[in-house]
C-alpha cells in the first residue's frame, strides 16, 4: 500500500493588508516574498520538504514566480529523497506540474513544426498537404500523454494522482497553507522584518501543522470528497426528462 502525500506551493503574504492590520510596506524593509513547498503524510508523521527562495514579484499570487525547472529541482532534490517507501503524490493541475515529455502538435504550431514532428515520429505525409491536413494526420497518430513529473516519480517507485481541475477543496494541504499563512500574517513583524526573522516566523507558522492537525484535515477532506461523490451519483441517476409539445399547443403558439 502506498503512502499518500499532498503537495502544493504557496507564497506568504507579508507586506499585504488583512482585516487586522496593515503590515510594513515591502519597499521599507529587507523582508522578501518567499515561495515554499511542502508535502505532508497521511499517516500523521509529517515530512516537510522545503524549498525556499525569494521572489521579485510584488503580486500575491505565486504562479508568476514558478516554473517547471524550479519545480523539478525541488522534486528531485527535496521530495524524492524524503520518501522512504512507495508513495502516491497528490497534486493539482498547475502548468508546471504538467510539462509533457514530448509535446504534440496543436493549432498553434506552424507547418514546419508539424512536419518535423511527423518525420520524427515516422508518420507518412505528402509535401503538398495543407496545415489542417497535417494536423489531422497528427491527431490520428496522437501518442499517450506523458508528463515529466510522473515519469520522474515512477522511476523512483512512486505514483501521481492529479486532482480534477478547479477542485482545490479535494487537496487537504490547502487548509494547512491557509492556517500557516493566517498565523504568519497575524504575527509577522513581532520580532522585526529582517530576512532571518521572516524565515523564522514562517517556520514557526508551519510548526502549527502537527500530526493531529493533519489527520483532522485528512478526515475533513475525505468527507468533502465523499459528499461530492454522492451528489454526483445522485445527479447521474436522475431520469431523463422529456417534454412533449402537442399539436394543440403548437396551434396556440402560431395564433
Amino acid at each position: 500500500m502506498k503512502l499518500g502525500y499532498s503537495q502544493k506551493e504557496t507564497k506568504p503574504n507579508h507586506g499585504r493588508t488583512n482585516q487586522r492590520k496593515v503590515y510594513v510596506n515591502q519597499k521599507d524593509t529587507k523582508a522578501k516574498d518567499l515561495l515554499y513547498f511542502m508535502q505532508v503524510a497521511t499517516k500523521g508523521s509529517l515530512i516537510m520538504s522545503g524549498l525556499i527562495y525569494s521572489t521579485k514579484s510584488k503580486l500575491a499570487d505565486y504562479h508568476g514566480d514558478m516554473n517547471a525547472d524550479i519545480f523539478m529541482k525541488w522534486l528531485e532534490e527535496k521530495l524524492i529523497p524524503n520518501l522512504k517507501e512507495p508513495s502516491l503524490i497528490i497534486m493539482d493541475n498547475a502548468s508546471y506540474h504538467g510539462i509533457q515529455v514530448e509535446r504534440q502538435p496543436t493549432t498553434s504550431w506552424n507547418k514546419p513544426q508539424i512536419i518535423e514532428w511527423l518525420e520524427k515520429s515516422n508518420i507518412t505525409y505528402t509535401k503538398d498537404m495543407f496545415k489542417t491536413q497535417l494536423l489531422n494526420i497528427a491527431k490520428q497518430n496522437q501518442k499517450p500523454t506523458r508528463y515529466k513529473v510522473d515519469e520522474c516519480l515512477q522511476r523512483n517507485g512512486h505514483e501521481v494522482l492529479r486532482l480534477p481541475p478547479y477542485h482545490c477543496q479535494f487537496n487537504g494541504i490547502e487548509m494547512i497553507w491557509a492556517n500557516a499563512k493566517n498565523f504568519y500574517n497575524a504575527h509577522i513583524g513581532e520580532d522585526g522584518y529582517g530576512d532571518d526573522k521572516v524565515l523564522a516566523m514562517w517556520e514557526k507558522s508551519l510548526q502549527k501543522c502537527t500530526p493531529e492537525v493533519w489527520l483532522g484535515v485528512v478526515k475533513h477532506t475525505e468527507k468533502v470528497i465523499e459528499e461530492w461523490y454522492n451528489r454526483e451519483h445522485i445527479l447521474d441517476n436522475i431520469p431523463q426528462i422529456i417534454i412533449n409539445v402537442n399539436d394543440d399547443e403548437s396551434d396556440l403558439d402560431s395564433e
